[in-house]
């Protein structure tokens, strides 16, 4: 089966479609400084793994992937953390073209008593086939619900001989079509015999990935090593987990990575509390970390440690407050539940919130909050600033 992927006319590299008029001349070229290009979205932080990107999964038959991709899956398409980490909720297809169906379920059961609306495992004991490369299908499927696409393994996908790049080039190809849209794909492979493989087959293969990673197990200590040892959208990285199979979890033991960014997270919150309002710029130079990294954890963070505001050209960055008892205005829902938007986000400190018992809040002095905790222990605290408002 051959594959045409889209014409270099169409497509850009980062999977969008390319408009306006053709390059001509020199000066036709897009400045890369004036061009307003979108941070990198996650999906899975914790591994790197982000939209319209391709990732290498290697390790060897009985070390785990599939199980640890799989509790990964169900993770995503609840949104919920992963190795520590929040997910970004997304729908997940698992095309699974090697185990039976009792296995899966079994090992599902064993992870999760409900069932995961979002997730779609499309295995080999359907009456129709999961879809190969080159399949418009699933083309489809990817084009309208930008799913995380996982292949498992990656060898059954396709029918090109492996070590061969002009076959394996238009299975890669295809795969980039598939998450041109904003989904991602993950493909599951294993070693070459020789030591210290990073993949069998061709260079083709790894060389049109975004990001790959080798994965061990010890087997006497149940710990997994995932070692990140290429990343087009950060740095290298190791991560060791502890295993537990039977009851199908996995608890980070050892990752610098990890640690380092929630503690950056964690700073970034701190800013945002004590000076809310403030520009991604401002934000920026307090934190004294790199401009792209901070840009990046901001995105991270949007919608549930703080939330994004448009204000003109500028974005700008709030805090997110718990909510006031009995407060019927001033909400905005998430997907942890409802959340009051301090009144100077709507730029009206003077009016208070309405409540259904016809009485009003007590204001903030200091950052002229209406949203304030209920008395306990005969103080009052203001939710926003964590000021006393009342002794």
């Amino acid at each position: 089966m051959t594959f045409n992927p889209p014409s270099a006319d169409e497509i850009g590299f980062d999977g969008s479609v390319i408009s306006g008029s053709k390059i001509r001349r020199f000066v036709d070229i897009p400045d890369i400084f004036a061009m307003q290009i979108e941070p990198v979205e996650f999906i899975v932080p914790a591994l790197g793994i982000a939209k319209n990107t391709i990732t290498l999964w290697t390790g060897p038959d009985g070390d785990g992937k599939s199980y640890l991709a799989q509790a990964m899956s169900i993770a995503v398409a609840r949104g919920e953390s992963f190795l520590g980490m929040n997910t970004l909720k997304s729908p997940v297809l698992y095309l699974d073209f090697e185990n039976p169906a009792h296995a899966i379920q079994d090992r599902l059961q064993s992870m999760t008593p409900h069932s995961v609306p979002d997730l779609r495992i499309w295995g080999i004991w359907n009456e129709q086939q999961p879809p190969m490369f080159g399949s418009e299908l699933l083309l489809t499927i990817c084009k309208d619900t930008k799913p995380l696409l996982i292949v498992d393994p990656f060898v059954y996908f396709h029918s090109a001989k492996e070590n061969v790049s002009d076959e394996m080039g238009p299975v890669m190809q295809y795969l980039r079509a598939c998450v041109r849209w904003g989904g991602a794909a993950i493909v599951l492979h294993h070693p070459s015999k020789s030591e210290g493989s990073t993949g069998r087959g061709s260079s083709a293969i790894r060389g049109a990935c975004d990001l790959a990673f080798l994965h061990s197990l010890d087997k006497e200590s149940s710990l997994i090593t995932i070692k990140v040892d290429k990343n087009r959208n950060g740095e290298s990285r190791t991560i060791i987990l502890r295993a537990d199979f039977e009851e199908g979890r996995f608890e980070v033991a050892d990752a610098p990575y990890i640690t380092k960014r929630n503690d950056e997270l964690d700073k970034l919150a701190a800013i945002i509390s004590t000076n809310q309002g403030l520009s991604q710029n401002s934000i920026y130079k307090q934190s004294g970390m790199r401009k792209a990294r901070c840009v990046r954890l901001l995105q991270e963070g949007k919608g549930k440690r703080w939330l994004e505001k448009q204000d003109g050209r500028a974005l700008t960055y709030w805090p997110i407050v718990p909510v006031v008892p009995g407060c019927s205005g001033n909400r905005e829902q998430f997907r942890d539940g409802w959340s009051i938007v301090p009144p100077s986000l709507e730029g009206n400190k003077e009016q208070p919130p309405d409540q259904p018992n016809g009485k009003t809040l007590t204001q903030c002095q200091a950052c002229k909050s209406f949203a304030v905790y209920p008395e306990k222990d005969g103080r009052v605290t203001c939710m926003t600033c964590d000021a006393v408002v009342i002794h």
